[in-house]
């Protein structure tokens, strides 16, 4: 069977006109694509990249849940995507906010955290409990809600 075959449709497929045949592949394709549309979510939505995170992933097609405290994120990086999204302000240390974020998500995408090592040194007691115990309830609501992707990045 070529890529091009048409041997694996039904029989009744292979008796329409061409243009027939095109509509249902076309039909089938469509189906597909809504099959496969996934829900993520992203904390640190806000911020530059995932931001710009929350638009690639609209532009395949799926919905995007963004959960941000704007400590650092900035609300002008959702203006033009506000409507496509749906947005949750709150704290990735708060459980309940995170249940919430995370519920119906099929993978996480954890950019949220509390930026500048300057920062870091001058209160390194907040940026740890945002960091650090923020991650660890991200990872723990995750498990419990049966989420089997998270990806974690950080850039300081």
């Amino acid at each position: 069977m070529g890529k091009n075959s048409l041997e694996f449709l039904p029989i009744a497929i292979l008796e329409l006109s061409l243009r027939d045949k095109f509509d249902v592949l076309i039909q089938i394709k469509q189906l597909n694509k809504t099959l496969i549309t996934m829900k993520y979510l992203i904390t640190g939505g806000a911020g530059f990249i995932g931001s710009n995170l929350a638009r690639y992933i609209l532009e395949k097609g799926h919905e995007v849940v963004v959960l941000d405290n704007f400590a650092t994120g900035k609300r002008e990086n959702l203006t033009e995507i506000l409507d496509r999204i749906t947005l949750i302000e709150g704290d990735i240390r708060d459980k309940s906010v995170v249940e919430s974020a995370i519920s119906g998500c099929a993978a996480i995408f954890h950019q949220g955290a509390l930026g500048s090592v300057p920062r870091s040194v001058f209160d390194p007691i907040t940026s740890h409990d945002a960091n650090v115990n923020g991650t660890l309830m991200v990872l723990q609501v995750a498990r419990e809600l049966n989420v089997k992707r998270v990806v974690f990045a950080a850039s300081s």
